[in-house]
């Protein structure tokens, strides 16, 4: 008999065993959940199977997290695709930027526990969630504004 509401698979890319216990920890009980420490094994698994939604670690021990996704689009240009990232600097997240991607997140407990820090929001105002990170146009990129990201 055919599941009438089958669970959405998520393949988290992320290479730290902790993040990928506390991925597993939270989401187990709604998705089914695929892990890849790496991009060559995110590129496999890719390859066997096409996730619901990919999660996408900007750092990695064989490839720039930049560099995965233009290869990602190039096999799966609709996949929805969120980006978490630990990077201070605003470079690589700039960089993706002309890649279609569905979101960049951090965890607001990281943030709060002080492992990452938000360097910018792409909204006009400031978040009511973590009212200390500034807007893009506080952070020195006036004029820059995303509400959603595509």
């Amino acid at each position: 008999m055919t599941d009438p509401h089958p669970r959405r698979r998520v393949l988290f890319v992320e290479d730290e065993p902790a993040l990928r216990f506390s991925y597993e920890r939270y989401f187990r009980n709604r998705y089914e959940l695929a892990f890849a420490a790496s991009g060559a094994e995110a590129m496999t698994q890719l390859g066997a199977a096409t996730p619901d939604v990919l999660v996408l670690d900007m750092r990695l021990p064989d490839t720039d997290g930049v560099d995965l996704l233009r290869r990602v689009r190039e096999t799966h240009p609709a996949l929805p695709v969120f980006i978490t990232t630990a990077y201070v600097s605003m470079e690589p997240r700039l960089r993706v930027l002309d890649l279609a991607f569905d979101g960049m997140g951090t965890s607001s407990v990281q943030i709060k526990a002080g492992k990452l820090i938000p360097l910018a929001i792409t909204s006009a105002t400031r978040n009511p969630v973590l009212p200390n990170v500034p807007t893009m146009a506080e952070a020195g990129l006036p004029g820059y504004e995303v509400r959603t990201w595509y």
